[in-house]
Order: C-alpha cells, then sequence, then structure tokens
C-alpha cells in the first residue's frame, strides 16, 4: 500500500511518518521549505520517546499522487476546495481519499468534487512544525474513522504502523465530538496564546469552554447528532486529554501569520444554529442593544487577533486573514461585528 500526503503540515507528516518507520511508502506534499529540508536530511521525528531522522519523499509536486493508493488531505480547512481542484487532475482511479482535517465539511466537499472513496476521519494529534522539516509530537495520535470496505482495509495497514484506529459506524458523531473540542479550546487558546495548562482564571475558562460545549451541543442535536456525556463531563474530558504544552493549531496559525479555520470551526457551529439567537449563554452589550453567543464574541475576538497581528508585521498582508471568508455566514447581517474598545 502506498500512501501520499497532500498538505504534509504537522498533522500529515505524523502519520506519514509512523507509515514511513513501518516501511511504507510515503511521498509528503508540502510546503517548499519543509520539502527542501525533509529531502536534504529526512524528517525529524521527536517525541517524548525518541528523536531521529525519517527517510521520506518529499516534493511541491501535486502529480506525485499518480503513485499513491490511499490519499491523505491534510490542507486546512480553507484549502479543501483547492485541494479537491488539483487531486481531481491527477488521482488515479483506484486511490483512496482520506479526510485527516478539523470540522466536519471537509469530507462531503470532497465526495462532491471526486470520484474516488472518500473516508471521513475524526483525528486526535497534538503536534507542532517546530522549525523546517521538524516534526515535534506532544502526544496521541489516533484516528476515528467511517465504515466500509475501503475503511477496513485502510484500518489494516494503520494498525501496523502502530496508529490506532477506531471504525465508527457514524462517524458524524466522532466529527462532532472533535469540532466541539475545537471549538471550546482552539479560539481560547489563540486569543491567549498559551497551553491550556498554563492559562490563568481557569474557573472563568472552564465556565467559557462549558458554555461553548453547550451551544455545541444544542445544534449537534438539530442535525441528529447527541452526546454521551453532559457538558462537565466533556469539559473535564478536554482538560485531561490536551497534551502539556500544546497550542491549538489555531493558535499556531496566528503565531505565524496564518488565517485560521475559525469560520470553519466556531463558525460552523454559528451557520448552523437554529433560527433565532441561542437560547444559551449570552453576551449583553451595554452601549448596544444586541445580543450575540460566547461563541460569536470568540470568532470576533480570534479575527481581531488575527488582524492586529498581521498589522504589527508590514510583511504580512491582511488580504491573507480575510482571503478565506467567503463564506455566507461570515457575513450574517444578524450577527453583527462586536464593538470592543
Amino acid at each position: 500500500m502506498r500512501f501520499a500526503v497532500f498538505g504534509a503540515g504537522a498533522v500529515g507528516c505524523y502519520f506519514g511518518a509512523m507509515l514511513a518507520r513501518a516501511g511504507y511508502e510515503v511521498v509528503l506534499i508540502g510546503r517548499a521549505r519543509h520539502v527542501f529540508a525533509i529531502s536534504q536530511r529526512g524528517l525529524r521525528f521527536q517525541t517524548h520517546e525518541l528523536d531521529e531522522l525519517v527517510s521520506l519523499k518529499a516534493t511541491t509536486d501535486v502529480s506525485a499522487v499518480a503513485c499513491a493508493d490511499v490519499v491523505f488531505v491534510c490542507t486546512k480547512s480553507t484549502g479543501t476546495l483547492e485541494a479537491a481542484t488539483h487531486l481531481r487532475e491527477v488521482l488515479p482511479s483506484h486511490s483512496i481519499v482520506v479526510s485527516l482535517q478539523n470540522g466536519i465539511e471537509n469530507a462531503p466537499l470532497l465526495r462532491e468534487r471526486l470520484k474516488q472513496p472518500v473516508i471521513a476521519a475524526a483525528v486526535y494529534v497534538a503536534a507542532e512544525m517546530a522549525g523546517d522539516g521538524h516534526l515535534l509530537h506532544h502526544g496521541r495520535g489516533d484516528l476515528v474513522i467511517d465504515d466500509s470496505p475501503e475503511a477496513r482495509r485502510l484500518a489494516a495497514g494503520l494498525h501496523e504502523a502502530a496508529i490506532p484506529v477506531q471504525i465508527s459506524p457514524d462517524v458524524n458523531v466522532a466529527l462532532w465530538r472533535k469540532l466541539t473540542l475545537n471549538c471550546a479550546y482552539n479560539a481560547i487558546s489563540a486569543i491567549l496564546m498559551q497551553a491550556l495548562e498554563a492559562m490563568p482564571l481557569r474557573d472563568i475558562l472552564r465556565r467559557t469552554m462549558s458554555d461553548i460545549v453547550e451551544e455545541c451541543f444544542a445544534v449537534a442535536a438539530t442535525e441528529g447528532v447527541t452526546f454521551k456525556e453532559n457538558v462537565s463531563e466533556f469539559v473535564g474530558e478536554i482538560e485531561r486529554t490536551i497534551p502539556p504544552g500544546q497550542l491549538s493549531s489555531t493558535a499556531q496559525d496566528l503565531g505565524r501569520g496564518k488565517a485560521s479555520e475559525i469560520d470553519y470551526l466556531n463558525g460552523t457551529v454559528v451557520a448552523l444554529r437554529p433560527s433565532g439567537e441561542f437560547r444559551y449563554q449570552r453576551i449583553e452589550r451595554s452601549t448596544r442593544s444586541s445580543k450575540c453567543s460566547k461563541r460569536t464574541l470568540l470568532i470576533d475576538l480570534r479575527r481581531r487577533c488575527e488582524l492586529f497581528h498581521f498589522r504589527e508585521d508590514p510583511r504580512r498582508s491582511p488580504s491573507a486573514a480575510s482571503a478565506h471568508r467567503h463564506r455566507a455566514h461570515s457575513t450574517d447581517p444578524r450577527w453583527p461585528t462586536l464593538e470592543l474598545d
């Protein structure tokens, strides 16, 4: 079984390295600086237990997927449509496509545009690119994938590479669980630019996360998804399972001056809300009569952090921060931009 990783950032490099260490043929398709470093010396694969160089093929050429039996799509949600466009031109008919991405919309978008089978996966891995061609792994590395004949064949190969895989009869539940975790933690980590264990005022933050989780639970229920835990139990699970030192992917994007996935995480839940305002936690502005959910406040705060970050560094263009905000819910007039002066 031959693998290609399209969008080889931290997630893609982790799973690509695990497969390569198990003897599978893997090619990484990613950014030029990482490709150059990996081609020169291999991928530096650093975990709590080891620090080694993994020999991998790496390229910026999308046509490298033409030899793959399995293609992991690991781009940000903002790049899914572009990824589908590129893959459609070069992907072999026998290939399996696996979406290793945050959010609940990516696999359906890929299925709409590709003829090959697409497997949705909820990804649980804490990792970052600590330098060019340098993967730093903080914890976990497991997947929950949709059930299908292709998924069962894939799971067998992943198990051989010591990648824990759970096959789910309803992966949508797993995707909503991951989305809820992302919504509760990612924006807060990005605003504070801290890992969970270092955040001050934990009781206040816990209440904020609880309010967000409650909103996610309510919106998920309108989509036919229910959770086995209550809100308090889910927040407790977040606090127990976020590895120490792990900034959210949203925080990492902000730190690097990159546009984030906020519209595809918290923004998705806002877009799917029932008609009218949330019945749950609201924030009222004393200076104006409008109300909004705490989720919308986080989206606005995260965007303002992003734009401030671009403004502070003249090498970064504000257009990069706004290029992905083309979706209708980003400019929904029923959810006014907050005054945060």
